[in-house]
């Protein structure tokens, strides 16, 4: 999505004019599965279960009325599992 169709949505939305799309959240889940991607194939489905735990529980903030963590929080996460993964495979020889 382009600068002018952000401008148009946040105009169209503020006035209750068009529903909000979910741009920002299909972007989020791209960048947290790239970096699911980047582990080593033998740790990754850890850092993917990892992965769903913030999710649940973000979403489990957001129905008690707590303060859900952000997608930059999770994706900082999901990055230094994602470096540690791989500290741990070709620096320790760990595989699971």
């Amino acid at each position: 999505m382009g600068s002018l169709a952000r401008a148009l949505e946040t105009f169209f939305t503020g006035y209750g004019m068009a529903m909000a799309t979910d741009q920002a959240e299909r972007l989020a889940a791209g960048r947290r599965q790239r970096r699911i991607d980047a582990v080593p194939e033998t740790l990754r489905p850890s850092v993917d279960a990892f992965a769903d735990f913030m999710m649940r529980s973000r979403e489990r903030a957001r129905r008690a009325g707590t303060r859900p963590r952000s997608d930059g929080t999770i994706e900082a996460a999901l990055a230094i599992m994602r470096d540690l993964a791989r500290f741990l495979a070709g620096e320790r020889g760990k595989q699971d």
